[in-house]
This record gives structure tokens, sequence and C-alpha cells, in this order.
């Protein structure tokens, strides 16, 4: 059991893989994301109000709801048939919220 990255409420969770884990939420429903997209999108949150959190939190359970959803950091690093693939900008374009996004948080460190 982990929490939901949606609505924070533990949940049960499956490894798929080393870099995946599927949700499998009460209140939000079934859905997958990379470990990547969780470091992410936790770092987006926590530089937000209340009021964008709760309207994302909205948006990720009505994608959730769609069904066969897998929150990925990049499109291009996984191969996921059968599951519609959003990254953190799908999630806030939507809501008019802009963000400049990097692949990795530590993208921009060089050695």
């Amino acid at each position: 059991m982990k929490r939901c990255l949606v609505c924070g409420h533990e949940a049960p969770t499956k490894t798929l893989s080393l870099l995946l884990e599927e949700v499998d939420c009460p209140y939000c429903g079934s859905y997958r994301y990379e470990l990547a997209f969780q470091t992410s999108y936790d770092f987006f949150l926590s530089q937000q109000s209340e009021k964008e959190r709760k309207r994302i939190q909205k948006q990720m359970q009505k994608l959730i709801k769609q069904g066969a959803v897998c929150f990925v950091d990049d499109y291009e690093k996984v191969e996921m048939d059968g599951y519609a693939l959003y990254e953190l900008l799908d999630v806030l374009n939507p809501l008019g919220i802009d963000v400049a996004h990097n692949n990795t948080i530590d993208s921009n460190y060089k050695d």
C-alpha cells in the first residue's frame, strides 16, 4: 500500500517494473505511473497553492476516469500498449497552468 498520487489516500499498489507502479485507488480509480513522473509531480505540487492543487487533482481524476491511463515523465522512454500516456504538461495545459518542464528536475545540472 502506498499513497495515491492524486488524492493522497492509502491505496493498493503493484510494482510492475523497476520504474512503473500500478495504483488501484478506491476514490480515484486505477492508473499507472512512472516513478520519475512522481518526482516531477511532487516537486511541482509543492510549489502550488491549495486551490491549484485541487484543480490539478480534479483534472487527473478526470483523465483516470477515461480508463487505461499511465502518467509518464517522457513519452519516448515508455512503451505501454493499450494505455493513454500523459506527461505533466498534458495534465496542466488544459487548466491554463504554465510551467517550464524539464524531463528531470536536475536536467540543468552540468558535470
